[in-house]
């Protein structure tokens, strides 16, 4: 998530989460097949999901560059139950309105760096229904998922504060992570936020780097 998102949300007293109709996707073809129209598949909302925290092109596009934050879910919890997540498949050939359900779990196969796996709804029938569609922006707001999340994984340059948001109740459980960088080669590595061992990884880079240049 970006800086901006992730701090509204947990400082939200009433957190929710957005599933996204096709129009407020960020791909242009998402959920979009050929030959479809808004009374075929624009009613469809999503929410997408990734299978990795420790990709490097993942944290530029959509964590602020390393200043926003990941969070973590247990698909194992009831919210997931009523809203299975998909897994999208990636290919070159763009799918039409015969494809069906594939028309919904397909993208273009320059995105598969994101690994993506999407929950899918249709707009709320009714007002009483706890889902909420917000036509201004374009989603169907979930209440937020406590039971589902498992850990909220700070970006390397974390510019978020979960400590009021861990402090609820609903959310004790939550344990605070970041994915730091590897001080002896690319990649990162997740570590609970009190961890030190990579200042001591750094700094031991930084001496063997001196002695290199002596």
């Amino acid at each position: 998530m970006t800086t901006v998102g992730a701090q509204c949300l947990l400082s939200s007293p009433n957190p929710e989460i957005w599933f996204r109709l096709p129009h407020r996707l960020n791909d242009a073809y998402d959920i979009h097949p050929v030959g479809s129209c808004l009374d075929g598949f624009g009613t469809v909302a999503s929410f997408c999901l990734s299978e990795t925290p420790d990709s490097a092109a993942m944290w530029a596009h959509y964590g602020s560059n390393g200043q926003g934050v990941v969070l973590e879910f247990s698909l194992a919890s009831d919210f997931f139950y009523k809203n299975p997540p998909e897994k999208i498949q990636y290919r070159k050939k763009r799918p039409t309105v015969k494809s069906g359900h594939a028309a919904l779990t397909t993208k273009n196969a320059e995105w598969s760096y994101e690994r993506e796996w999407r929950c899918l709804m249709t707009l709320p029938r009714s007002s009483k229904d706890e889902h909420k569609f917000i036509e201004l922006e374009g989603v169907v707001s979930v209440p937020f998922p406590f039971a589902a999340l498992t850990a909220i994984i700070h970006g390397y340059d974390s510019r978020v504060s979960a400590e009021e948001f861990c402090a609820r109740s609903e959310a004790s459980n939550v344990e605070q992570l970041v994915c730091r960088t590897k001080a002896w080669g690319y990649g990162f590595n997740i570590r609970p936020i009190d961890d030190i061992n990579h200042i001591l990884e750094g700094r031991e880079a930084a001496l063997w780097g001196r002695r290199q240049r002596k």
